[in-house]
């Protein structure tokens, strides 16, 4: 587990909240409720928060998953986790949440990306294998977590899904990988989180936003740590899956 500060002791002052409290981190998915209202018209509100992870590794982002998922529980609402790639994490996200999904043509965008590291087309993919998630489970809003689940944003967006987008990169990652996903339209019609007063600057910077416009959610910890490592591991697993036998082909079909 993450190590949380007591609420309501930061550390040098400020507006700052921190990850692990359900008062503190409902209050990015209560803002995606009420401030794009013509977004949550004929909304059904009984219907699960979503939370994407882009994997459920042991490194930080997906535990600030897991904890973000518990703090909306917590607060009374459903959350529905998206793993949009499996992991060892798996089984605490599921008990975190009301239940848990994995990303539908996930092996097919991964080999893509793969293969086709910096082509447009394949962000396509992934906003289509977003798109596809998002009518299947149909939630009341989509908590995106890490600039490496950002393909979810538009998709969210077109189906009048409120969005939050809770960063935990700094450059070049997160500029690079939010490029993709085409979000200039997009940033001032969603609830922008940051994990770090710098991560708050350069996302303001990224989406042309008052800083003021980001909410700060501290995690204390690397919230990415080892992030360069998982797209390798995805790659590692789908070449095992063509190999005969062992428990790589296995993994690979079962999702696990």
């Amino acid at each position: 587990m993450m190590a949380i500060l007591p609420e309501g002791s930061v550390a040098g002052g400020g507006d700052r909240e921190f990850v692990g409290s359900s008062v503190n981190v409902a209050g990015a998915w209560q803002s995606a409720l009420a401030v794009p209202r013509r977004a949550m018209a004929g909304a059904r509100t009984n219907r699960p928060i979503m939370v994407v992870s882009h994997d459920a590794t042991r490194t930080g982002a997906p535990r600030v998953a897991a904890d973000i998922a518990r703090a909306i529980e917590a607060s009374g609402r459903r959350v529905s986790f998206l793993l949009r790639w499996n992991g060892p994490l798996r089984s605490e996200m599921e008990d975190a949440s009301s239940s848990l999904h994995l990303e539908p043509l996930r092996r097919i965008r991964a080999a893509l990306r793969m293969r086709f590291p910096s082509a447009g087309w394949v962000s396509r993919v992934e906003e289509l294998a977003a798109f596809v998630a998002l009518v299947v489970h149909r939630p009341s809003l989509v908590y995106v977590n890490t600039v490496k689940s950002a393909c979810y944003v538009r998709p969210a967006r077109w189906l009048g899904h409120p969005v939050v987008l809770h960063v935990h990169e700094l450059e070049p990652m997160a500029s690079r990988t939010l490029s993709r996903y085409r979000l200039e339209r997009s940033y001032r019609d969603i609830v922008l989180v940051g994990c770090s007063r710098p991560t708050v600057r350069n996302l303001a910077r990224i989406a042309e936003v008052p800083e003021r416009a980001v909410r700060e959610v501290l995690s204390l910890i690397d919230a990415d740590a080892g992030s360069d490592s998982r797209p390798r591991q995805q790659w590692c697993d789908l070449r095992r899956q063509r190999r005969p036998g062992g428990l790589g082909r296995r993994r690979v079909r079962d999702g696990k």
